[in-house]
């Protein structure tokens, strides 16, 4: 049987007009947000790689994507996807990341599969934290979001089913993710740093450094 794999997608293609300009090359303590979500996703690879488990890595891009692209570490990722229509939001970047990875000969017969799906813009997540969110989730095969005070959201774990289900919903006109999430059966885990997301220069002035 093949090994399972885990596709990681960072969702990184919105236009950060609250922020004033592009958000994935402000900097965090010296680091860009775009460097640190290189590190989460290695961190993420190795910790897999150790539990017997193999990885690929997509960064999704839309606006601004020239100028973030120039910037990016093509060695961290197995390709870097681009949403052309990004300005419909999350759920377009999920379906462009999904379709793109779904659509690689080398995955079509990998029937042992799960996403992944992480913001830019969380950039303090806890990463022991989301290492064992992730593994729960694998080994259950089912859908896990993370924990929010009243509701639930990213990072989520999508297994192969309901990454084509997420396809079809789409498809058939659905664009908000949350509800998607709202119609099937989800598991709930905790990631600290998820209310810790990044709007504003503001926001990125009051983050704590993440936690490994």
């Amino acid at each position: 049987m093949a090994a399972f794999l885990t596709n990681f997608f960072v969702l990184a293609a919105g236009e950060a007009s609250r922020f004033g300009s592009p958000k994935q090359l402000a900097e965090l303590q010296g680091d860009t947000l775009l460097q640190l979500a290189e590190r989460r996703v290695e961190t993420l690879a190795q910790r897999l790689h150790e539990s017997g488990y193999e990885s690929k890595s997509y960064l999704v891009l839309g606006a601004n994507r020239e100028k973030i692209y120039s910037a990016v570490d093509a060695q961290k990722w197995t390709d870097v996807v681009v949403c052309e229509n990004w300005k419909e939001g999350m759920a377009a970047s999920i379906y462009a990341g999904l379709s793109h990875c779904l659509s690689r000969k080398s995955l079509l017969n990998q029937t042992q599969q799960g996403t992944l799906i992480l913001l830019l813009d969380q950039p303090v997540l806890n990463d022991s934290d989301l290492v064992r969110f992730l593994l729960n989730a694998i080994q259950k095969n089912c859908m896990y979001a993370s924990a929010y005070p009243d509701s639930i959201g990213p990072p989520v774990y999508f297994p192969k089913q309901s990454m084509n289900d997420f396809m079809r919903w789409y498809e058939s006109g659905g664009r908000r993710p949350k509800k998607f999430l709202g119609e099937h059966d989800v598991k709930v885990g905790k990631v600290g740093g998820v209310q810790q997301d990044v709007d504003t220069p503001a926001d990125l002035a009051n983050l704590d450094r993440p936690v490994v």
